[in-house]
C-alpha cells in the first residue's frame, strides 16, 4: 500500500502489480519518499522500502515482526536513511482508518481471509510464512 500526501485525506495505492520504488520515485519526481511505514509486519516489507526514501529521509517500522530477517544495512548508510519503531496508537486512529476503508480510500482486496476453526492451525503456518495478511475465524 502506497500513501501520497495530497491534503488532510491523502491518495493511497494497492502495489500488487507495481514495484514499490519506482512507484514511490515516479511519484516524486525521482526525489523519494519523506517517510515509509512497514505496517505489514514481515521482514519483505523493510526490505523492499529501503530504496525508496530520498536521501536522509525515514523507515517508520509499526508492524509487528515475529520473525528476524536480514539485510544489507549498506543500502541505509549510503542514503542516510534513519529506522525508527513507534508502537504508539489510540481509539482516534483506530477510527480514522476504519472511516477511511469505509469510504473507499483503500483497496482492501485480498487484506482478510475466512477459515473455520477447523482451519485454524493452517492459518496461523500461512501468517507465518507470510502468504497471508489477515485471517478471520468463522465460528
Amino acid at each position: 500500500m502506497l500513501g501520497v500526501d495530497e491534503g488532510a485525506a491523502g491518495l493511497w495505492f494497492a502495489l500488487r502489480d507495481q514495484d514499490l520504488t519506482e512507484a514511490v520515485f515516479a511519484l516524486s519526481a525521482g526525489v523519494g519518499a519523506a517517510a515509509v511505514f512497514d505496517a505489514a509486519g514481515v521482514g519483505a516489507a523493510i526490505e523492499h522500502s529501503i530504496p525508496a526514501p530520498a536521501p536522509r529521509g525515514k523507515i517508520v517500522v509499526v508492524g509487528v515482526h515475529e520473525r528476524p530477517f536480514g539485510f544489507n544495512p549498506t543500502s541505509i548508510l549510503l542514503q542516510e536513511v534513519e529506522v525508527i519503531g513507534s508502537f504508539l496508537h489510540d481509539d482516534a486512529d483506530y477510527a480514522a482508518v476504519i472511516a477511511n476503508m469505509a469510504a473507499g480510500l483503500y483497496d482492501t482486496t485480498g487484506w482478510v481471509e475466512h477459515t473455520p476453526l477447523s482451519g485454524l492451525l493452517d492459518a496461523f503456518d500461512e501468517l507465518r510464512a507470510g502468504r497471508k495478511m489477515k485471517i478471520l475465524v468463522d465460528l
